[in-house]
C-alpha cells in the first residue's frame, strides 16, 4: 500500500499526557522503528509523519527502507509552526535524496546469444557479436555505482516472448516473476510488453548516427530566402569546380529506398540469424512486410534466408543483395572487408520501424525514479555515448573514391574505327561540298545575268509603247 504514486500523511501526538514538553528524540525514533521496521516502504514511497511535539509545533519526517536487506531510514523534512506555516529543510525530490541504497544487492540479467561473449564484455573484442549486451553492461555498472549498490548478473539466451499459456520466457519472464531487479540488455518497445515490464529512457542506438546539414534553423521568410540562395550558390560552385557530373555518372543508384520498391526489385534478401529476428519478422501484418517475409525470406520450396552476419555482409559486397541486420554490427564488418569505392553504394531502409532498444526493470519497481535519474546522468556525462562510440560502428563515409578499370585497344575498337572512317570520309565530303558550292555560284551568276537581260527587254518594250502612245494622241 506504500508503493508510488500513493502519498501518505500520518499524524502522531508525541506529547506526554497532554503536556507541552516533547518526548526525547530517541524515544520517538525507537517507536517509529518498531512500528515500520518490517514494512515495504521503499525509496519510491512517500510517507510523511507529522509529530506534534508542542501545541503549536509539528515536526515533519519521512521514512523509507533502501531495500528488504536494509534498516529503516528517517529523514528530517522540516516543521510546521503556528503562524509561520511549513518550513522544509530540503526541497529535493525523493529520487535524488534517496539514491544512496547503502550497498543494497541488486540482481540483473544479460541476454547472451554467443556463450563466449561473457568473456569479452569489457575488452572490446568481437564487437559485432552481442553488441547490445556489451554496450549495456558498463551502463548497468555505472548505474549501480551511482546508486551505491551492488549487482550480480545471470545470463539467458532470449529477451523473452509470450508463450501460449500467457507466461513469458527469457529476461522478461525473470522480470515478471521478480527474479531480477533490472534488465541488463536493452530490448524493443512493443505493445504487448508494456503491461509486464517498465521501460527506462536510456536508448541503445544500434549504430552511430552521422552528424547532420545545421544547428540553426531559420524561421523568418527573409532569412530562409538568404540561406536558400547561399546554398544554391554553394551548390553551383561545387558543381562547377569539382566536376560533379562525373561523380553523378559514377555513383550508385538510390532508387530502392522504400520497402515497397525492395519487394518489387530483383534483389535477394538475407536476414541475420538472431532470435529476435526469427520472432518479430513473422509477426508483421502489413501487406508489404508480410509479402517480403513470405516471398523473399522464407519462400516456399526454397531455403530460408537466415544466415550469419559474416555471410550476409559477404553477399552484400558481391552486389544485388539486401541484408537485414543490426546496423552497428554489420558496419563493423563492412569497414573491415569493403573497399573504399564499395562503401559508397550502401543504402539503408528501416524494416522494423520501431524505437531503439530500451533498458527495462520490474513493473512498479521501487527503484524506478532513482534509476531514471541515474540514466539521465549517464547521458549527460557522456558515458552512454562513450560506449556506443567504442562498440558500434557508424555508417562508412563515402570519400568519393572510385575504382578505375584499365582499358585496352580492343575495348575501344569501335570508337577508333568510327574516327578512322570519319577521317577517310571527310575528303570526299569536302569534295562534294566544293563541287556543290561551284555549281551554286554558277547558277547564281547565270540567274543574275538572265534577270538583267529580262529587265533590259522590259525597259525597251516600255519605251516603244510610250512613243506609240504619243503618235496616237
Amino acid at each position: 500500500m506504500f508503493i508510488a504514486p500513493t502519498k501518505w500523511l500520518l499524524l502522531q501526538d508525541s506529547r506526554s499526557g497532554g503536556n507541552v514538553s516533547d518526548k526525547p528524540s530517541r524515544i520517538m525514533d525507537r517507536e517509529i522503528f518498531e512500528l515500520f521496521a518490517n514494512m515495504s516502504i521503499f525509496p519510491d514511497s512517500d510517507v510523511i509523519i507529522g509529530q506534534r511535539v508542542k501545541s503549536d509545533f509539528i515536526k515533519l519526517i519521512s521514512i523509507y527502507r533502501p531495500s528488504n536487506a536494509r534498516n529503516l531510514v528517517i529523514e528530517d523534512r522540516g516543521y510546521w509552526k503556528d503562524g509561520l506555516g511549513i518550513t522544509l529543510t530540503s526541497t529535493r525530490i525523493s529520487s535524488v535524496r534517496r539514491k544512496n541504497l547503502q550497498g543494497t544487492p541488486l540482481k540483473s540479467c544479460l541476454v547472451i546469444t554467443d556463450p563466449d561473449s561473457i568473456n569479452h564484455l569489457t575488452d572490446f573484442e568481437d564487437r559485432h557479436i552481442d553488441t547490445v549486451a556489451k554496450v549495456n553492461y558498463p551502463w548497468i555498472l555505472s548505474l549501480v555505482e551511482i546508486m551505491n549498490a551492488t549487482v550480480s548478473f545471470e545470463t539467458v539466451e532470449s529477451w523473452g516472448y509470450r508463450a501460449s499459456n500467457n507466461t513469458w520466457s527469457g529476461m522478461i519472464g525473470m522480470l515478471d516473476r521478480k527474479e531480477i531487479d533490472l534488465g541488463g540488455t536493452a530490448l524493443f518497445f512493443t505493445k504487448e510488453r508494456i503491461d509486464v515490464i517498465q521501460y527506462i529512457s536510456l536508448y541503445t542506438p544500434t549504430s552511430q548516427h552521422n552528424d547532420s546539414g545545421s544547428t540553426f534553423e531559420p524561421r523568418r521568410v527573409s532569412t530562409r530566402i538568404i540561406v536558400l540562395m547561399m546554398f544554391i550558390a554553394l551548390l553551383s560552385l561545387y558543381t562547377s569546380y569539382t566536376a560533379n557530373i562525373v561523380a553523378l555518372l559514377q555513383s550508385s543508384t538510390g532508387s530502392i529506398n522504400t520497402l515497397d520498391k525492395l519487394l518489387r526489385s530483383s534483389l535477394k534478401i538475407g536476414v541475420a540469424d538472431i532470435v529476435y529476428n526469427r520472432y518479430f519478422l513473422p509477426t508483421f501484418q502489413d501487406p508489404v512486410r508480410k509479402a517480403i517475409y513470405e516471398q523473399k525470406v522464407v519462400p516456399k520450396g526454397q531455403k530460408p534466408a537466415w544466415m550469419s552476419m559474416e555471410e550476409g555482409v559477404r553477399r552484400l559486397r558481391n552486389g544485388q543483395f539486401a541484408f537485414h541486420a543490426e546496423l552497428g554490427s554489420a558496419y563493423k564488418l563492412v569497414q573491415e572487408t569493403f573497399h573504399e569505392d564499395e562503401k559508397c553504394g550502401i543504402q539503408e531502409i528501416d524494416y522494423m520501424n520501431i524505437l531503439d532498444p530500451l533498458l527495462a526493470i520490474q513493473k512498479r519497481s521501487p527503484y524506478l525514479e532513482i534509476i531514471k535519474v541515474g540514466a539521465l546522468k549517464l547521458h549527460e556525462s557522456g558515458l552512454q555515448t562513450r560506449y556506443i562510440t567504442r562498440l558500434y560502428s557508424k555508417k562508412p563515409t563515402c570519400n568519393g573514391h572510385t575504382s578505375f578499370v584499365s582499358v585496352g585497344l580492343i575495348d575501344v575498337y569501335a570508337p577508333f574505327a568510327i574516327i578512322v572512317g570519319g577521317v577517310l570520309l571527310s575528303p570526299i565530303v569536302l569534295l562534294f561540298e566544293f563541287i556543290w558550292y561551284r555549281r551554286k555560284v554558277q547558277r547564281d551568276a547565270a540567274g543574275k545575268k538572265s534577270s538583267n537581260k529580262r529587265s533590259r527587254h522590259s525597259f525597251e518594250d516600255s519605251s516603244e509603247w510610250s512613243q506609240s502612245s504619243k503618235v496616237v494622241k
